[in-house]
């Protein structure tokens, strides 16, 4: 579900982010537009004040020419000058058409300058091929033509006004689209990144505590407790000082877990993790390893009475009633106990003594604890060297039946015998009440039962060739081939398989 949400606003950020880019490029594009309108217009304002401008100076030398026109009765004038001039000012009225020319206002004022400014054409052209009469005509529509130029003058600068008035608010405008854009898309791109912190940052943190945290309790786990082993390690080593690792587990725990449920187990480790914390010091740091098994680390003690307080606290805390589904359920504590540097040189080390201790505690009588000793770490090798050698004791021949004959004391005959199982690894036997405990632990005592069986019934039936048909052969089980349920069917197998 944290994966869907974080993938999900990533791709809300990206497509947030995008969408952005493209308001921003489409608006910049707008923008750059805007401007481009802006010294589009402004180009064509300068271009229509240097037209008026040109058409002005071209009436005024048109004005001028007509008023040296000469009188009635005199010489025809050369007006090849004033031909030249209103060619200029054609010009200039084409420019003027082309930026004006869409407003009916400026189109009904060209027409009438237009109409004005030919008729002053005519009259001076017919002045010139001899007509001297239309002299006062000329002048008159001069004049005309000059206030027609001035209401078209008036009429430009007006709409060039306009025109930068509109563009310049169109331009702020743009200005303000870009603003805005810029604002929402830190403000949007803000709250995103507000998410991506609850939604993204809180599992991570989430993520974090599940490596280094039990669920269930709320202690370090395994993890995170080795870590601070290793630096209360290294602190004693830096000052000089001693640590005390105490290992636990819970005794009868299973029979809770069989009885109530696994759902009342977790809750009764809750309820030892609430336990622990409180009957604990600020210096001393527990865990959950796993299980049903605790450890506690436990500094800033003076002798090992500081330590025998800390570990009494915990066994006395745990023998009290656990309330679990409105039943008292009861368990107890058995503690190891193992010191740094006295027993061990490294974390590791340390947790085996620990482990080690705890199970003599066991073995001595449940709810107590126990010191590691160098000689629980003695039995720890040979033991496991032990294991080691019953796991291939049958392969290498080191198994062996002896049988204790049994006689009737009034006739003096062997009516049994007693197949006893005999363990010689090397060049002397091990003693069955060490060897036989730890198959049974191990569960090899499985094999090596069938085998002792099978041994011991083939030879029953030998003896029975010899001596009487009624010879009894006794052989000794464990309570874990008891609780087999193929036990009977294979011991049936067996006796028929001899011919018992």
């Amino acid at each position: 579900m944290r994966v869907n949400i974080r993938r999900r606003l990533w791709l809300l950020f990206l497509g947030t982010l995008t969408l952005l880019t493209l308001l921003g490029s489409y608006t910049l594009s707008v923008h750059r537009d805007s401007l481009t309108r802006v010294a589009a217009a402004s180009e064509a304002s300068n271009d229509i004040s240097d037209a008026l401008h040109d058409l002005s100076l071209t009436l005024q030398a048109g004005a001028g020419l007509i008023r040296l026109l000469p009188a009635p009765g005199a010489d025809k004038p050369d007006i090849a000058e004033f031909d030249a001039l209103q060619m200029h000012a054609r010009m200039h009225l084409a420019r003027l058409r082309s930026h004006l020319g869409t407003k009916p206002e400026a189109v009904r004022l060209l027409a009438d300058f237009d109409q004005a400014y030919d008729g002053m054409i005519d009259a001076v052209h017919a002045i010139a091929d001899g007509n001297p009469n239309s002299l006062v005509s000329a002048r008159r529509l001069s004049g005309l033509a000059k206030h027609l130029f001035d209401a078209l003058e008036d009429f430009a600068g007006w709409e060039n006004r306009q025109r930068k008035q509109a563009l310049a608010r169109e331009s702020r405008q743009d200005e303000r689209h870009l603003l805005l854009l810029v604002l929402s898309g830190s403000l949007i791109t803000l709250g995103l990144f507000w998410l991506l912190d609850r939604n993204i940052g809180r599992p991570a943190e989430q993520a974090t505590l599940l490596v280094n945290y039990d669920p269930l309790t709320g202690l370090p786990n395994r993890t995170l407790f080795r870590d601070r082993l290793n630096h209360a390690i290294s602190r004693a080593t830096r000052t000089d000082s001693s640590l005390a690792l105490l290992f636990f587990d819970l005794d009868h725990f299973k029979s809770v877990n069989d009885a109530l449920g696994h759902h009342m187990g977790d809750e009764l480790l809750q309820q030892v993790g609430d336990r622990l914390r409180l009957c604990l010091r600020d210096s001393d740091t527990p865990a959950r390893l796993g299980g049903d098994e605790f450890a506690v680390i436990v500094e800033q003690f003076t002798d090992e009475n500081g330590i025998i307080q800390v570990a009494q606290k915990i066994i006395d805390t745990m023998q009290q009633p656990f309330t679990l589904a409105k039943q008292q359920a009861y368990v107890s504590a058995s503690l190891g106990i193992t010191r740094y540097p006295q027993d061990a040189s490294g974390a590791a080390e340390l947790l085996k003594n620990a482990d080690a201790a705890m199970y003599l505690a066991k073995r001595r009588g449940r709810g107590r604890y126990h010191f590691f000793t160098e000689e629980l770490n003695q039995a720890a090798r040979l033991r496991l060297m032990l294991e080691s050698q019953l796991r291939n004791g049958l392969e290498r021949g080191h198994f062996s039946l002896h049988y204790q004959p049994q006689v009737c004391l009034r006739s003096g005959k062997l009516i049994g015998a007693e197949a006893l199982l005999r363990f010689k690894p090397q060049d002397r036997y091990i003693p069955p009440d060490i060897f036989i405990p730890v198959l049974e632990e191990t569960g090899l005592i499985q094999s090596i039962g069938q085998w002792v069986l099978e041994q011991a019934c083939r030879y029953g039936a030998t003896l029975r060739g010899r001596h009487a048909r009624d010879l009894r052969m006794a052989v000794n089980l464990s309570a874990r081939q008891l609780q087999q349920p193929e036990f009977v069917d294979d011991v049936a197998r067996t006796l028929a398989a001899s011919g018992l």
